[in-house]
């Protein structure tokens, strides 16, 4: 099988470009370097570049493409970098495998749970209520852009709205334990709950998607058992031999300190995984006392 990747730099990029590579299959990763690797095929998509020959013959497109939503305070030109390496990248990225791969077979775009509006406790389904601030705005043009796939009526599309991706090798994980100070955590208060989910999952689903015929459509990507914010950090600190104690800290200085971006943080997402579950996917890690206990021991 040939994979072509878009976004194989980051987190989850790494892990899906190993974990297809390590099963025999050849994945080409489209990159805006010019990196002198066989398996490196140059694009620029601000500027209309792509090296076509990357297209040759490939099965499946999986589209990572965009910045971390992380790095970088949310001035107004960083909102609109964040925008154009996801909503423009993937308009660009569509239209030239309509004109350079017409036997492509399947495309996954990603996307991210940010669309929800804050739920609180509430248990969040690919049906939940959308959200209107700036990161649900990001995800619903992202997903209009993913849905111009749809003009190719012989590929089976799905998006995959991506939870917080736990990893020794980066992402979210690393930062909850640096957070972790002397053993004290930070409490947000009784209803902040993270959809949490195993990079080791994430590349199975990947993989379940290719693989299963009938899988199409948008999926929640995260564990069946989202995690109060707190057990994050008490089974971090079990498990990672760094103490546990929460310590009552306001959301207000938290937004004070990092603005609107803030939201990275305090939005509850209690979203599950419905329609994976329903359509027969099985999770290694479903819990976050499970995904945690395994990351220590790596």
């Amino acid at each position: 099988m040939k994979i072509l990747l878009a976004g194989g730099s980051g987190l989850i990029g790494q892990a899906l470009r190993s974990h297809f590579s390590d099963q025999g299959h050849e994945v080409r990763i489209l990159s805006r370097s010019n990196k002198k690797r066989t398996d490196f095929f140059h694009w620029n998509p601000t500027k209309g570049l792509i090296d076509k020959t990357a297209f040759h013959q490939i099965d499946v497109l999986i589209n990572l493409a965009g910045s971390t939503i992380s790095e970088g305070r949310w001035t107004t030109k960083n909102k609109q970098l964040l925008k154009e390496s996801r909503v423009e990248s993937t308009s660009f990225l569509i239209e030239q495998a309509r004109i350079s791969c017409p036997d492509l077979k399947v495309y996954i775009g990603s996307s991210a749970v940010g669309i929800y509006k804050d739920g609180g406790a509430a248990i969040l389904t690919e049906s939940a209520e959308q959200g209107d601030d700036f990161l649900a705005d990001l995800a619903k043009e992202w997903e209009a852009a993913h849905s111009l796939i749809e003009k190719m009526p012989n590929v089976r599309s799905s998006i995959v709205r991506i939870g917080i991706v736990l990893s020794k090798k980066g992402g979210a994980y690393p930062v909850f334990k640096k957070n972790m100070i002397l053993g004290i955590s930070p409490n947000f208060g009784p209803k902040l709950y993270y959809p949490l989910v195993h990079i080791k999952d994430v590349n199975k689903v990947f993989q379940w998607i290719i693989e299963n015929s009938k899988a199409s459509g948008i999926y929640n990507l995260c564990c069946p058992t989202p995690a109060h914010h707190l057990e994050v950090f008490k089974w971090a600190g079990k498990y990672g031999k760094k103490g546990y104690l929460p310590i009552p800290a306001p959301k207000i200085l938290l937004r004070i300190a990092m603005g609107e971006q803030s939201e990275i943080v305090l939005r509850s997402s209690r979203a599950v995984p419905e329609r994976l579950l329903k359509d027969g996917f099985n999770f290694d890690y479903g819990k976050a006392e499970v995904i945690i206990k395994d990351l220590e021991k790596t």
